[in-house]
């Protein structure tokens, strides 16, 4: 219970510093289908809104020189949109990774995740209804699987599909806060899907990597880091990129654990 009260409070002054902090920045934005041009200018230069079109909820993968892309589609069939570029700017559609809605649904696809593993591709999607759908394929441009519901529970929101790996230097290799920071928000949302004994060593494990990312080797002091909460993540050691940096995502994915932390412990 004090290490339950400890981190609540410490959620508390993470929560009010972020807020405190954050700064927000007006610009010019034209009404809605106002703009005289858009994307490609013919000059080497682009003018936004890059695609003049409601691509809601936009996840973007690179693969080699290719850029894909897709977009939430709701009730609409062909679901997700599949669009490829190769300069983030001249886009084209690709197809639909879903042929077709054939299940009971009133909100349709959402907020897909579109990843590439294991010499696969696979899209990750909500369904507010239903729960988490996957849809996989060996080649882009499909065929794709149908949709198999992999964790059913309404009201889920945007997925983010994450795969970390065993290194052989253990314990002495560079530590990842955003990697224990997206693992305590999963492990306190899981500890809601179960009872008993399962929930509390999910609980428990978050708990403890909380406590871990708040102590002064992964917090960082007011002022420091250009203004990171976390510090120590990791983005790709093998491709030797963001190594021993703070990451956006780890910060939001630290916040989103402290908050769904406090919201669970004052049910």
């Amino acid at each position: 219970m004090v290490n339950r009260i400890k981190i609540l409070a410490l959620t508390t002054i993470i929560l009010g510093t972020a807020a405190a902090s954050t700064v927000s920045a007006q610009g010019y934005a034209p009404r809605w289908g106002e703009w005289d041009r858009w994307g490609d200018c013919g000059d080497g230069t682009y003018r936004n809104p890059v695609i003049p079109s409601d691509y809601s909820d936009l996840d973007c993968i690179k693969v080699g020189k290719e850029y894909y892309a897709i977009t939430s589609t709701f009730q609409f069939s062909p679901g997700v949109t599949l669009l490829r570029s190769e300069d983030l700017v001249n886009w084209e559609i690709v197809g639909g990774i879903v042929d077709s809605l054939t299940w009971k649904t009133s909100t349709g696809v959402w907020a897909g995740d579109l990843v590439r593993h294991d010499d696969k591709w696979l899209c990750y999607f909500i369904d507010f209804d239903n729960g988490l759908f996957v849809c996989e394929a060996d080649d882009i441009k499909g065929k794709w699987s149908a949709p198999q519901l992999i964790l059913e529970k309404k009201g889920m929101t945007d997925p983010a599909v994450f795969w970390d790996y065993d290194s052989d230097l253990i314990p002495e290799d560079y530590r990842d806060a955003s990697a224990g920071a997206v693992m305590a928000s999963a492990l306190v949302e899981l500890s809601t899907f179960v009872q008993g004994e399962k929930s509390a060593g999910y609980l428990g494990t978050a708990e403890k990597i909380i406590r871990t990312l708040a102590s002064d080797e992964c917090l960082s002091a007011p002022g420091e880091e250009c203004g990171f909460l976390l510090k120590h993540s990791v983005g790709n050691k093998p491709g030797n990129v963001e190594v021993d940096v703070p990451l956006t995502y780890a910060d939001y994915y630290f916040l989103e654990a402290l908050l769904r932390y406090s919201a669970l412990a004052s049910e």
